[in-house]
C-alpha cells in the first residue's frame, strides 16, 4: 500500500478516518473487533461519523452478537439489534486491530468467512502499533485504507 499521510494524536486519526469514510461515500459501516478492547475504540470512531446513522459492531466475527451503535446523551453507544440483516452489504467493514492480537482467538480464516458473508463494498483497516503488519493481515486482506496509530512513546509521572 502507498503511503498518503502522517500526523498525531486521536484528533488527527478521528478527521482521518471520517475523511476515508466520507470519500467512501459511506451510508452504512460496520466495526469489528475484540468484545473489550475494541468496542471504545469503535464508539470513539463512530462518534466522528456520527451523521451516518446505520453503524453497527461485530465482537470478533460472530455476526449473532453483532449490535447497532447510536448516539445517545454520552456519547455513541450500542444498543441490542433485532435484525441482524443489517449487518450485511456495508459500505466499508471497519477490521479492528484487537482482531489480530494473539488472545482473541479470531484467525484470519474467520476474518475472511466473515468478509464472504457480510459482503462489504470497502475494507478499512484501523489499528495502533502495526498489528496487522506484524501478523501479515495487511497483504492478505484487500484494504481500501489503513490507519496505523503509533502510540510512542508513553509517558508516566510521579510526583
Amino acid at each position: 500500500m502507498k503511503h498518503i499521510e502522517r500526523g498525531s494524536g486521536v484528533s488527527f486519526q478521528l478527521r482521518t478516518f471520517r475523511k476515508i469514510i466520507k470519500n467512501l461515500n459511506a451510508k452504512k459501516v460496520v466495526f469489528v473487533g475484540s468484545k473489550y478492547v475494541c468496542l471504545p475504540f469503535a464508539e470513539l470512531n463512530a462518534y466522528a461519523i456520527r451523521d451516518i446513522k446505520k453503524q453497527y459492531f461485530i465482537p470478533e466475527t460472530d455476526i449473532n452478537s453483532g449490535v447497532k451503535l447510536v448516539q445517545k446523551s454520552l456519547g455513541i453507544q450500542y444498543e441490542e439489534l433485532e435484525n441482524k440483516d443489517e449487518l450485511y452489504n456495508p459500505d466499508v467493514l471497519v477490521l479492528l486491530g484487537g482482531l489480530a492480537m494473539e488472545n482473541s482467538g479470531v484467525s484470519l480464516n474467520d476474518v475472511f468467512g466473515l468478509i464472504n458473508e457480510l459482503k462489504p463494498k470497502y475494507i478499512v483497516g484501523l489499528y495502533f502499533m502495526s498489528i496487522f503488519k506484524k501478523v501479515g493481515w495487511d497483504k492478505k486482506i484487500d484494504f481500501e485504507y489503513i490507519i496505523d496509530g503509533q502510540i510512542n512513546p508513553v509517558d508516566v509521572y510521579i510526583k
